[in-house]
């Protein structure tokens, strides 16, 4: 890891840490992310998630779906919770790969809501930040596409755990 601060990985880790305990609230409860923030009404959760996201954050879901803004995070969020009757996401090491991006290892483990299929998939997400605010992340299946991702650094990749 590169030796320059823990601001950005303090940021990510929260985001993650507020996602997380937010899951079981918005899963049971009828209203949406989306919708809260439509009507300008979302509970204290939900906007200590949103106040770490810049306004033009971009958001890469591992199967290519983009979503855009924080309305866009918040459907997004909300698309994954309706497929899901039972979701939780725990992460590994997360680590401050260049002095603008965060690498995290991410679990994510679900029920489907209409088939009850249960199943896991790991990650990485790749954030990117300006100003303490989140201004994208996205996922990829492996580190070394993550990496790849960071920058052409050898280095940086290096100090990453390479």
């Amino acid at each position: 890891m590169l030796d320059i601060g823990t601001s950005n990985v303090e940021t990510v880790r929260d985001f993650y840490v507020t996602v997380i305990g937010n899951l079981e609230r918005h899963r049971q409860d009828p209203s949406s992310w989306a919708g809260d923030l439509e009507r300008g009404d979302p509970d204290a959760g939900s906007r200590r998630v949103l106040d770490k996201l810049d306004s033009d954050i971009r958001w890469k879901t591992l199967v290519g779906e983009v979503h855009a803004g924080k309305l866009g995070f918040a459907r997004g969020a909300d698309d994954l919770l309706r497929a899901a009757r039972e979701y939780r996401v725990s992460l590994g090491e997360i680590a401050e790969v260049s002095d603008d991006q965060v690498l995290v290892a991410v679990q994510t483990e679900m029920t489907g809501r209409g088939s009850g299929v249960a199943g896991s998939v790991s990650f990485f997400a790749l954030f990117r930040l300006r100003d303490g605010l989140i201004t994208e992340f996205y996922e990829y299946t492996t580190r070394d596409d993550a990496l790849q991702a960071v920058g052409p650094d050898e280095d940086q990749r290096r100090d990453a755990g390479r």
